[in-house]
């Protein structure tokens, strides 16, 4: 009788566990849903515009601005394009004034911005999709794109066999006077010491740097002319060749290299923004696996887990060190390399 009652127990308790493991996903969809319609109900009482400064160019940008504004039509994103640098002046100099012009921000900065206060502490549901160096850990942005620093090649300059593996293969002589590289890559440089420490990176930029660099201005333009046959090999962005390739031209990218370095571009908002319903809203979509899909589809890298498309590429964030000392790491890189001698 007591083992009949202890079966019994136990297959009640088996389908109880069961029911609440299956049930468990969609508490945790209402609850989503839940908050997000507290966030639209809020939003419909501001202002109805989403004011959004980028370095994401319009081939990015819009698509996203786009399908956010048809999910809420009752919000409107006004798109400000600049460069890096003129964001993060702009951003600056609207502080000083106490007359904050945006709601939400996506450049290369963003770590500056969190440590002078001018972000506010935001953690989206969509975070936890992310992997580890693509969100703040103090919940103030979460990368909304990233760029892969990669080595690009000539396909019809190497063959399968003489393509480099590794980052230590550009040391061999053969390799001198054959590498395209932007001398402003202090973010890059960084990172790479930051990966294989002080004491190792040192030694292999040293003996890199007596290879005989071919500079150019511009990770496009260095693609281009490693396309057209000045030089087998370049450092550039993956979307780089990713645009290339579309257009038929014989490039390629090296995805064995360890590390491979993504700059993030992290979204976050104004500390200080009136509209802040609108504009986690957008930040939750911008975050969004359907956000993150059009990211992609403009050829950048998303640093969802769920949205990996190389095997075995675990790429390595710059570090928010590396981005608050810049100018040091780039003044160590052009004193290595002399990149204007």
């Amino acid at each position: 009788m007591h083992t009949r009652l202890s079966r019994k127990l136990g297959t009640v308790s088996h389908w109880r566990f069961a029911v609440l493991a299956m049930m468990l996903p969609f508490a945790h969809e209402t609850a989503s849903l839940r908050a997000d319609d507290a966030l639209v109900a809020e939003a419909q009482r501001e202002r109805g515009t989403v004011r959004w400064y980028t370095a994401l160019n319009v081939g990015g940008s819009k698509p996203v601005a786009d399908a956010f504004e048809k999910k809420y039509p009752f919000i409107k994103v006004a798109v400000n394009r600049l460069s890096n640098e003129r964001i993060l002046n702009r951003i600056l100099t609207e502080a000083k004034s106490n007359a904050p012009q945006f709601d939400v921000t996506s450049f290369a900065y963003l770590p500056m911005l969190a440590e002078k206060g001018l972000l506010a502490h935001y953690v989206s549901f969509e975070t936890k999709a992310y992997q580890e160096g693509f969100f703040d850990p103090k919940g103030h942005w979460v990368s909304m794109y990233s760029n892969l620093i990669v080595l690009g090649y000539n396909t019809r300059a190497l063959n399968e066999a003489s393509i480099p593996r590794d980052w230590p293969d550009l040391l061999d002589t053969r390799w001198s006077e054959k590498i395209g590289m932007d001398p402003e890559v202090g973010a890059w440089y960084g990172a790479m010491l930051n990966y294989f420490g002080r004491d190792k990176g040192e030694r292999f930029f040293k003996a890199w740097a007596r290879q005989k660099i071919q500079w150019g201005r511009g990770h496009s333009l260095l693609a281009q002319l490693m396309s057209a046959g000045e030089f087998p090999l370049a450092l550039v962005y993956a979307f780089n060749i990713a645009e290339l390739q579309r257009r038929g031209a014989p490039v390629s990218w090296v995805t064995t290299a360890r590390p491979i370095v993504a700059t993030t571009s992290g979204v976050g908002i104004a500390a200080k923004t009136d509209a802040p319903a609108s504009s986690k809203l957008f930040i939750d979509f911008a975050l969004s696996a359907e956000g993150q899909k059009i990211i992609v589809e403009s050829g950048r890298f998303s640093g969802r887990g769920d949205l990996q498309t190389i095997k075995n590429l675990k790429p390595f964030a710059v570090p928010d060190e590396v981005v608050l000392n810049l100018n040091k790491y780039l003044q160590e890189f052009t004193e290595l390399f002399h990149p204007a001698s």
